[in-house]
């Protein structure tokens, strides 16, 4: 057996307080609960993952839940994010004893503040 690797991912958006799953948009907020396991650390219960196998799928997925944001127009920017947005991507590495080592790689894009403040 090689060694063989999966990607998953899941895409969470942090509104007002409250967690929204931009991969399946009908999961209620209220099902979202941020855990913490005590040997694989914090995690969201009930975040969708979906698997990846090519680019072509992590940019389909991307643009879906890009297009689930909340935005709204700013003095400064059309289509301003008025959230958070948590990008989780686990790769999961298969080894030939059977075992599996498992990374996570948290990629965070946080609100906009447009208070910008002239520098004289």
């Amino acid at each position: 057996m090689d060694i063989t690797f999966d990607l998953k991912l899941s895409m969470l958006e942090i509104y007002k307080e409250n967690l929204y799953d931009l991969l399946n948009p009908d999961t209620i907020s209220s099902q979202l609960k941020v855990k913490e396991h005590p040997k694989n650390g914090v995690y969201i219960e009930n975040l969708t993952k979906e698997y990846i196998s090519t680019f072509e799928e992590l940019l389909f997925y991307i643009e879906k839940a890009d297009n689930e944001r909340v935005t709204a127009e700013t003095g400064l920017n059309k289509t301003s994010s008025r959230s958070h947005l948590l990008l989780i991507l686990e790769v999961i590495q298969k080894l030939p004893d059977n075992s599996e080592r498992i990374g996570t790689l948290n990629m965070i894009d946080l609100a906009g503040s447009e208070k910008v403040r002239t520098i004289k």
